[in-house]
Parts: structure tokens; sequence; C-alpha cells
């Protein structure tokens, strides 16, 4: 295998990184696992090698095969298909113009004609990493600019981060009109390797920041969320004491009903009128709608029915707890609070009269199972997503996150359906009683 074929085949893995990369970039959201888009990224390089080996001196015929390639792999990623067109053409026509406008400016810089730079290996590798490195930082900055504008990375790290590249440009281009100019060829190989060798440790560099970058978000991310969950905690419990207190006022009650059939008694029938008026006005005051036999979990639905209650929204309960329960009160309210809030968010943005939100609990064999169903906006669907409309973006999908972490916790799971304008999450709780 001659020396040009290793390039080729070099340069191929290094363009199936930029690849993955900007496509990470631009589409995000995998359909698949990750381990499989990495191992169709893999087939890629494969078949670019033998593509690029079998066609190098036919470009029409390579780029059409490797525009193809990029669209299919465009298929793993969760976009609009208009959207994978655009971005497959764009990153396509970019490495052309990378490899055009850096030949160029090494003709103008060194005067080596087209016919010296394709036929010499040396000024030929020289062209194409440099045009490589060159994507490679265009779609880092891409990549960290959308990181920067989501205050996921200081943007004066950007341009410390970028040096490391266009350092090795610069290196790239000594080296090799060194090693042109030589008249002994043996220690070319060597000095080829540490070519080699310095490109990797760039991809490497950055693989390893980027692996950082993710472990501080998901850092933060677990910070807030336990913080979010401390602040549900304090208010679960007290919402818990206050309806303790409220069975307390249910006590209370029966002896004032008690001096009211007094006053009939003795014949004061102005005061026992007056006496049965407030006590009603009380009672719907505090009218409790769920009694599950958790005063934990009570008193968070009776809490959360006051809030759908004025905003219009039926709410429907079908409700059969264990009394002998291994789930944590706390937890438990965890799910539904959480759950019951973005049912009520997402009937918050229907116009219509038609707001609804259903919850079922019951416990099968060894499970505790919950069901949260809720009206949409017609139109809105869980494939595509949809933007948040809280004021606090940075914490969207905590909710979410508080449940699934509960969740796991329970060996449980947790899943999306959607059927005639309704989401559904079904949720699942190991309880063995």
């Amino acid at each position: 295998m001659n020396l040009k074929i290793i390039t080729d085949i070099f340069i191929c893995g290094f363009e199936a990184i930029i690849i993955y990369t900007f496509f990470k970039t631009v589409f995000k959201d995998y359909l698949f696992e990750k381990f499989t888009v990495k191992l169709f990224f893999t087939l890629y390089f494969v078949l670019s090698s033998i593509n690029t080996i079998l066609f190098i001196d036919n470009f029409l015929l390579l780029f059409s095969i490797n525009v193809l390639m990029l669209f299919s792999l465009s298929f793993l990623y969760k976009k609009k298909i208009s959207v994978k067109i655009f971005n497959v053409i764009l990153i396509s026509v970019i490495m052309v113009l990378s490899e055009i406008v850096t030949g160029l400016t090494l003709m103008f810089i060194t005067n080596h004609s087209v016919e010296k730079i394709g036929s010499n290996i040396i000024l030929f590798m020289q062209g194409v990493f440099i045009s490589k490195l060159v994507v490679f930082i265009f779609v880092k900055i891409l990549q960290y600019f959308n990181l920067s504008k989501n205050n996921k990375l200081p943007r004066k790290l950007l341009f410390p981060l970028l040096a490391i590249p266009i350092s090795t440009i610069f290196m790239i281009y000594i080296i090799s009109e060194f090693l042109f100019q030589l008249s002994d060829r043996t220690p070319g190989i060597l000095i080829i390797s540490t070519i080699f060798l310095t490109i990797i440790s760039n991809v490497l560099v950055f693989y390893l920041f980027d692996k950082q970058l993710k472990l501080d978000e998901e850092n933060r991310t677990s910070s807030l969320i336990k913080q979010q969950l401390e602040y549900q905690t304090k208010y679960f419990k007290e919402l818990a004491e206050k309806h303790k207190l409220s069975n307390k006022a249910i006590h209370d009650m029966k002896n004032k009903l008690f001096a009211i059939s007094i006053y009939f008694k003795n014949n004061k029938l102005d005061i026992a009128e007056e006496k049965i008026n407030e006590l009603c006005e009380n009672v719907f005051n505090t009218l409790n709608i769920s009694n599950t036999g958790n005063d934990a979990v009570d008193a968070l639905i009776n809490a959360k029915c006051q809030k759908m209650k004025n905003l219009n929204i039926e709410y429907n309960q079908n409700i059969f707890m264990p009394l002998n329960s291994q789930i944590d009160d706390i937890d438990l309210c965890v799910i539904i609070g959480n759950a019951l809030d973005n049912a009520i968010e997402a009937c918050k943005k229907i116009e219509e009269n038609e707001k609804e939100i259903h919850l079922k609990i019951k416990q099968i064999n060894k499970y505790l199972y919950l069901e949260f169903s809720n009206t949409v906006k017609k139109g809105v669907s869980l494939k595509n997503g949809a933007k948040t409309t809280k004021a606090q973006k940075h914490l969207h999908g905590f909710g979410l996150k508080s449940i699934r972490e509960t969740v796991k916790k329970y060996n449980g799971n947790m899943d999306f359906t959607e059927n005639n304008n309704k989401v559904i999450l079904t949720i699942s709780l190991q309880n063995p009683i």
C-alpha cells in the first residue's frame, strides 16, 4: 500500500469525524441510539475510502457518490427533509470550496503549478490536510458559536481553542515545504507520521474538551434538578400539613353543627341561619376533591384542582391507592405534581373550551401504574416537539427530568403516546406489597 493510498484513507477518516460533528451541530437529535449512529459513520468511512481509491480521477462521480452517502446519513437525525438537503449540500460545497481556495492560496504562496501539486505526494498531502483542517475549523466555530449562544461555552475560550488547528496548518505548511526541498526523502515517512499524529492530537484535544463541556452541563443540570426537588419536597410537605389542618377543620365543623342544632332547639333561627351560611361558605372554599387516603397526594391534587378550576380545565380522576405502598410520598408527589403541571401548561395553550385532564392510579401485581392524559392544541405533536412558553427557559424540561429521575429510582418506566389531540403519559413504578 503506497503513501498516497494511506493518505487518502486517513483523510476519509478525518472527513467522517468532521461530518459527524457538523451533523450533530445542525441536526442535534438522533433517531437511533448513539452507538448505531457511530456505526453508520464508520461504514461511511469505509465506503468513502473505497470510493476515493477507485474513483480518484473522476471528481464528478466521486462528489456525487459522497453527496448521496451524506444524504443517507442525514436520515439518522430528526429534521425535515428540506433542512437535511440544504445542510448536506452546504457541507459538500464547503469541502470542495476549501480544497479549491487552499490549492489556489498554496499556488500563489509557493509558486507551484497545479501539475506539480497533483503529481508530488508531499505537496498533495500539504493541500488536502490543510483544506480539511480549514473545514474542521469552520465546523468547530459553528458548534462552539451555538454553545456560546446558549451560554454553555464562554466566548473567550473560542479563540485559544481555535489556535490549535490554526497552528497545525502553519506547521504542516512549513514541514511540507521543508520536506519538498530535501533531496534525501528517507526521513519523509517519519515527518509525515508526525503530521498524522498532530492531526489526531487535534481531534483528541477537541474530543476531550467536548466531553468536559458535556460533563459540566450534566452537573449543572443535575444541580438545578436537585434544587428543584428540594423546593418541591418543601412545598409538598407544606401541602400535606395544610391537608392535616383541613381534616382538623372538618372535625371542628362537627362541633359547629352541634352548636347550630342547639340554636334550633332554643328557637334562635336567625343566629342558626347566619352560622349555616358561614359554614357553607367555608366548606366551598376548602372543598377537597381528592381523598385517596394519602395526605400528601390529596393536598397536592386539591391544590392543582383549584388551579385547574381557575383555568376552566375539566379534571377527572380514578385513583385506587394501596394502603401499604412502598413508594415514598414525596417521590409520588414529584411525579404527580410535575406531570399535572405539564398537563396544565398544555391545556393553557388551548383556546377552545375542550380542556381536560384525567388522572388514573392503580396497583397491578407488583407495580403502581399512573396515567396522565390531557388535551393539547391541534397540530401540536410530540414528534416535532414544542417550544417552551415559560419565562425561565433554562428550566424547561426539568419537570420531565425530575419525573425520569424518580421513575428510575423505582426501576420503573415512562412512555408518551398521542391519540385524538390527547397526550397520554404512562408511568409504572415497582411497588411490591
